[in-house]
């Protein structure tokens, strides 16, 4: 690059980062800033590309927003092994934006990023390949990453050394440090995992119902973390931890759901059921268990099935009970497995299939559901 066009870079890089956090909507980039980034990047500038794909996916300036536009740009960027362009593409075929889905393709993105040295594509890579069962390699990309520095490394490989060796005490007091340094830094995440840890969630830390709720206040309370309002509000209605106080339990529940957390409103709908902490009102109860279904929740799925199946705050629906039903059992429902199984035994809201209702109780009583096993045994 000549001493020219290397200055003319840094002045658009700053012109282009300044306007992009411009507070004005009307601001526009300066023709003279775009009409610079587009020579540039039709120079083959990787730089300018991954800087010209940014102005385009983003509007920045006031530019009209082109997802197409940008992803030719941040690709071309990439194919000159640009890491921070592989990393941008690689969101972008994770999430469908300006082309198709490709998972596969992503992850093989964020690695390569990762390799290069960009720590978000690192912790990205490991989720995925965690995900995919491949710890070994999440564990690298993740590892590599938290020695750099990176606080959500840090976090998601103190965690992944939990799910993978928590019968270790020495790797379990490793991941622990690395949690309540990430913690410490303010990270909500990590509270609700070390919360987790005290919780029993791992055969090598004995319970500890201080510690657990010493985090999960930290993080409900300081932090705002629906996750963390919610198990609050189960730990008050179970007495896990803390005096058991319906009210409380309520309270922490409306916090969470009113920041839409579907576990939440799925057990302040049950408090609405059964009348616990506040007066029963199944309308109530019908509303939030329909909210969180509407966000695609099993459980939530599951309850507003057998609102429908038995007229609990709405019209009795057999045929749209069967609908949620198989919606929450093809999420894994065990439940609705069951109670789906029963349908089609009996042909109530569907036609009567008795393979259909074996193969859905034998789906259930294989994740241990005990009353799915012995209908298995009774009708089959």
């Amino acid at each position: 690059m000549t001493l020219k066009h290397w200055l003319l870079l840094c002045i658009v890089q700053h012109l282009v980062f300044a306007i992009a956090g411009a507070d004005e909507a009307n601001d526009k980039l300066p023709p003279e800033a775009l009409t610079a980034l587009i020579e540039l990047a039709e120079g083959n500038n990787p730089a300018a590309q991954m800087r010209l794909g940014a102005v385009y996916m983003n509007g920045a300036g006031g530019q009209p927003v082109d997802q197409l536009k940008a992803v030719y740009w941040i690709t071309q960027a990439a194919k000159q092994e640009f890491p921070e362009a592989k990393y941008q593409l690689a969101v972008c075929f994770e999430n469908g934006i300006g082309v198709d889905r490709d998972a596969d393709y992503a992850l093989q993105l964020y690695v390569a990023a990762a390799e290069a040295g960009v720590s978000g594509a690192a912790v990205k890579a490991g989720l995925m390949l965690r995900a995919a069962g491949r710890n070994e390699e999440a564990a690298h990309h993740l590892k590599a990453s938290a020695q750099a520095g990176n606080l959500d490394s840090i976090r998601e490989y103190g965690k992944l050394l939990l799910e993978t060796q928590s019968q270790d005490p020495v790797v379990t007091r490793i991941a622990i440090r690395y949690l309540e340094k990430v913690a410490a830094a303010g990270d909500a995440e990590a509270q609700l995992a070390l919360a987790d840890c005290y919780a029993g969630s791992y055969p090598g830390i004995p319970r500890d119902a201080a510690k657990m709720m010493s985090h999960l206040w930290e993080a409900a309370a300081a932090l705002n973390h629906p996750e963390a309002q919610s198990k609050i509000g189960y730990c008050f209605e179970n007495g896990l931890g803390v005096a058991r106080d319906t009210g409380m339990a309520v309270k922490w529940y409306r916090r969470a759901a009113d920041q839409k957390y579907a576990p939440a409103m799925v057990n302040l709908g049950h408090c609405y059921t059964v009348g616990k902490g506040l007066p029963m009102d199944r309308d109530s109860a019908f509303n939030c268990y329909k909210v969180a279904a509407d966000m695609k929740h099993p459980d939530a799925l599951y309850h507003l099935a057998v609102c429908y199946a038995n007229g609990l705050g709405v019209e009795e629906d057999a045929a749209q009970a069967v609908a949620l039903y198989t919606e929450a059992a093809d999420a894994g429902h065990a439940h609705a497995m069951r109670h789906l199984a029963v349908c089609y035994l009996n042909g109530i809201g569907v036609t009567a299939d008795r393979d259909r209702a074996r193969d859905l109780l034998q789906r259930a009583a294989d994740v241990n559901d005990v009353e799915s096993q012995d209908m298995l045994q009774k009708f089959f």
